[in-house]
């Protein structure tokens, strides 16, 4: 609210909708002082529309003594859509942008007026000409958006133009085929248009550009989960480099809303962002020399990019052997660098590289030989840490290999000055080291204990999320390892291989398998009803037991989290069901099913039984849960003797849901009055005998 206005006579409404009226509304007497008031209304995600309940103004010839007006926009001079006075019901308006005003002039009344009331809603999507940018939110955003919406934006630029798009923030419910929530962008103005892109998740989608002067943008969302929504502006675009280079040296990149120069390999570009100069990197033809990071020895600059080629004759190999390496990362356990690293392709072609691999850290990389004629080495450094930097040695060779394979019988390396034979799994190599008998694997034992190590090229699988967990096996050869099961919900695979022998290498499925064995503690865990929970609906036939065991002397506590399964009075569809003890050993707790969140449980032993079964039909989200162990203390119910928990415990059936969530009562001391005849009793195991045998009788 701006100086001056008062919450009856103008203001700015930034709400979804609501209501707003002219001073005095109601009452037939003039305003003590008639003041002229403003409203500006404001719908961040699409255009605005403002409705009149009920008018009654002195009305006059052309609305002059009297009215209210409706312009499209903020500004002054913004285009008028409508001036009213008179009585009755009004027109709705509705913006071309996002901005309203609402002006009222009252003026000098002949008889009794009551004024207006009047209603505005912030309406997404909407037809949008773009003259140079403009914003597109989704709505109530940054708050969540509302469930079941649909905005359609139609964005148009004059013709020669094109419309561009940029997102800025971007939190869209996740879902892999964006079957919940998501927004689509085509390139036209109706349905029809072909498809740029449907995006939902938490990435921000890259920056589109149409093809014509129309885009259409399109959000959806369904009845569950609502996010925050996304953040964009639209803008008219042409490409700047079409016509001129603007002055680069090398080349003339378009860019939304600009343009920026290029520059080829070897060179970099100027502060004056237009000249090129020589930079780190470039093509060389040498037989041999040496590459080595910028500043070498000392620390490398910050946000380098320097790319060189070396090219060698036909049938030439070339052989990198890196001589220095220090740069910030590790990629010890074969993980990505993150921040600076030395990466070695082979190109192939034109447009295909081989990957040898990326190095950083410490460690020395291995020699690299490159497949074909050229190598391609890069390094990059972030704008952050800085180190010595690498230093590494090339030679061009003939390669002996190209052709007849060299004399091999089976297989031909090119080495540095030469070349060597060998042989596919199951042979070893002739004396004459060019042709391959059969052999096998020997290995001399000398201890009563150990293994046979895999030394060169090996696979090597962990239970758990790196390398540091414990090992489930290591594995090479020829012989195909047995099915490697994880113990928990990771799993790290290493593939390691030397520089000498190479095979075909391998080929592996994985795949997840629900249920198990779970192991509760103080700490909360969690558990899902599929592996793909939140990016994708439950498996039609699941069948999954969990069977959840805490320490013992403790109880089991579950609570569900989220719940979404396929609604069925008897719960016959899909369904979750929770047993009590060890293999569902100590009662049945209950079944559920739909979307009511079922209670939260505690076992009444030290496990419980979590059992998921879906037919074959509809799926639905499936479920979350959490689960600790908990003491008896805190859950058994017991308390002082007389108090109210336990005289309500002493009417509860077997099994209830009482104030701290589902639990068995405790078991109330027997005291035996009379015993008469010892051989009347009976074991606990002839008991339960008996009492089949009496259910069996009864039926």
């Amino acid at each position: 609210m701006e100086r001056g206005e008062t919450p009856e006579c103008g203001r700015t409404l930034l709400g979804n909708s609501g209501w707003f009226n002219s001073p005095g509304w109601g009452s037939e007497a003039a305003p003590a002082s008639p003041e002229r008031c403003e409203w500006r209304i404001v719908a961040t995600h699409g255009s605005a529309s403002c409705s009149y309940n009920e008018i009654d103004i002195h009305k006059s010839e052309e609305c002059r003594s009297e009215w209210v007006e409706i312009r499209d926009g903020y500004m002054p001079n913004a285009p008028v859509l409508g001036r009213i006075c008179g009585s009755g019901k009004g027109p709705m308006m509705r913006s071309t942008g996002s901005r309203l005003t609402v002006v009222y002039q009252p003026g000098p009344r002949s008889k009794p007026h009551k004024g207006f009331k009047a209603h505005y809603e912030a309406v997404c999507g909407g037809d949008i000409e773009v003259d140079s940018s403009g914003h597109l939110e989704s709505p109530n955003y940054p708050d969540d958006y509302q469930p079941n919406k649909l905005c359609i934006w139609k964005l148009s630029v004059p013709e020669d133009y094109q419309v561009a798009l940029r997102f800025h923030s971007f939190e869209v419910e996740n879902h892999d085929t964006c079957s919940y929530d998501k927004v689509k962008v085509r390139d036209g103005d109706s349905m029809d248009s072909p498809l740029i892109g449907m995006f939902c998740g938490h990435k921000i989608p890259p920056d589109i550009r149409s093809t014509s002067n129309k885009l259409l943008v399109i959000f959806e969302s369904d009845s569950s989960v609502q996010k925050a929504g996304f953040s964009a502006t639209f803008m008219k675009e042409f490409d700047e480099c079409s016509i001129i280079n603007h002055g680069c040296s090398h080349s003339c990149v378009n860019t939304l809303g600009g343009y920026e120069c290029a520059c080829d390999i070897g060179y970099e570009l100027h502060s004056d962002g237009k000249k090129c100069e020589n930079a780190c990197g470039g093509v060389l033809y040498t037989p041999n020399g040496t590459i080595t990071s910028p500043s070498f020895p000392d620390l490398y600059p910050p946000s380098k990019n320097c790319l060189w080629e070396i090219v060698a004759p036909p049938q030439h190999r070339i052989t990198l052997n890196f001589t220095h390496f220090d740069l910030e990362g590790n990629n010890m356990y074969q993980q990505e660098c993150e921040y600076d690293s030395v990466t070695v392709h082979s190109r192939l072609s034109a447009d295909k590289l081989r990957r040898h691999g990326a190095f950083c850290g410490s460690a020395l990389p291995p020699p690299v030989t490159s497949d074909g004629s050229v190598l391609r080495v890069q390094f990059t450094s972030d704008a952050s840490v800085h180190r010595f930097g690498f230093a590494a040695a090339y030679y061009i060779d003939v390669d002996e290999c190209a052709e007849n394979n060299g004399g091999c019988q089976h297989e031909c390396h090119n080495t540095l000055g030469g070349y060597e034979c060998a042989c596919r799994s199951g042979f070893t190599l002739h004396p004459n080291k060019q042709d391959c008998k059969e052999g096998g694997c020997k290995h001399d034992v000398t201890q009563p204990h150990g293994t046979i190590e895999c030394a060169y090229d090996h696979v090597t699988i962990y239970d758990g999320a790196s390398a540091d967990e414990k090992t489930l096996g290591r594995f090479c050869g020829g012989k195909l390892p047995h099915p490697v099961v994880a113990s928990q919900n990771q799993m790290y695979v290493v593939f390691k291989s030397d520089v000498s022998v190479q095979r075909k290498g391998f080929l592996a499925t994985h795949s997840t398998a629900c249920g198990g064995y779970l192991s509760a503690s103080d700490s909360v865990k969690h558990l899902y009803s599929h592996a793909r929970y939140g990016d994708d609906s439950y498996e039609s036939r699941a069948d999954c037991d969990w069977n959840i065991v805490a320490p013992i002397g403790q109880f089991v506590k579950l609570t569900f989290l989220t719940f979404e399964l396929e609604p069925e009075a008897h719960c016959g569809y899909d369904y979750v069901q929770i047993f009590g003890g060890y293999e569902g050993s100590a009662g049945d707790y209950g079944k559920f099913c739909g979307t009511v969140m079922p209670p939260e449980l505690v076992s009444t032993t030290e496990a419980l039984l979590v059992r998921f079964r879906t037919d074959d039909s509809i799926v639905f989200k499936g479920f979350s849960a959490s689960y600790q162990a908990v003491k008896p203390d805190v859950w058994s119910g017991e308390e002082s003797e007389g108090s109210e928990d336990e005289e309500e415990d002493e009417r509860m059936p077997p099994l209830v849901v009482g104030r701290r969530g589902l639990r068995a009562p405790q078991p109330r001391p027997c005291k035996f009055e009379k015993w008469n005849k010892p051989e009347d009793v009976l074991t606990d195991s002839a008991y339960w005998e008996n009492v089949a045998k009496n259910q069996n009788e009864a039926k």
